[in-house]
């Protein structure tokens, strides 16, 4: 089984308070958005989360703490994928979400 990686990072535009919607992901997730927002959005949707402290941090700007949550069994795309939700100093920035690749082979006649 091979997997693939979607990675959704914020612009300085999104984080600075547009609220455009992701999509595939709750109404309520939105770059920018607190810890507390972004749990308060993913728990309902999320079978089994976990928040934990990232340190160190990854994220280049950290001035305080990079946080994250992970999210188990999230429907995306009618199946449940693992999605990482990436938050430096309050703020949402980051979003990884797990897929399984499928890989389609293509003959070609000469």
């Amino acid at each position: 089984m091979t997997s693939a990686l979607i990675v959704l990072a914020a612009a300085a535009a999104l984080a600075a308070g547009a609220k455009p919607p992701l999509p595939g992901l709750p109404a309520a997730v939105h770059f920018g958005a607190s810890l507390a927002e972004t749990l308060a959005a993913v728990t309902p949707v999320c079978p089994k989360v976990d928040v934990r402290r990232i340190n160190p941090p990854f994220l280049d700007v950290i001035k305080d703490r990079q946080m994250q949550i992970d999210c188990d069994g999230l429907i995306f795309q009618g199946k449940p994928r693992h999605v990482e939700f990436v938050i430096g100093d309050d703020r949402l920035g980051m979003i990884w979400l797990m897929v399984q690749l499928v890989l389609f082979a293509i003959e070609w006649s000469v």
